[in-house]
């Protein structure tokens, strides 16, 4: 299954690279059937406390940030805040 989702995303670059959105909607899904379900596997008999969410939440903006890179505007480049980020997965956090 993983090389269906190689082979797709290599295919959405193409020769050079284009298709930006595109890969980004890529990198959620793969987020969203891998990632996520193997950083909470287990998780419904979990004793979470405060400390284990703040670190769940940091990993995922980590991960997020990481996929849709920074914004350029003007001459300046940003990381995406909190905010923007949520936005892009459209549910809610971890």
């Amino acid at each position: 299954m993983l090389g269906i989702w190689i082979a797709n995303y290599l295919a959405l670059l193409g020769p050079s690279g284009k298709h930006f959105h595109t890969v980004i909607v890529l990198h959620l899904q793969i987020y969203k059937i891998l990632i996520r379900p193997v950083v909470t596997y287990g998780s419904e008999t979990w004793t979470l406390t405060k400390s284990d969410e703040s670190l769940l939440r940091i990993f995922e903006r980590k991960i997020l940030r990481k996929m849709n890179g920074p914004i350029q505007e003007g001459d300046i480049w940003r990381i995406r805040d909190n905010e923007e980020l949520n936005r892009s997965i459209n549910e809610r956090v971890l």
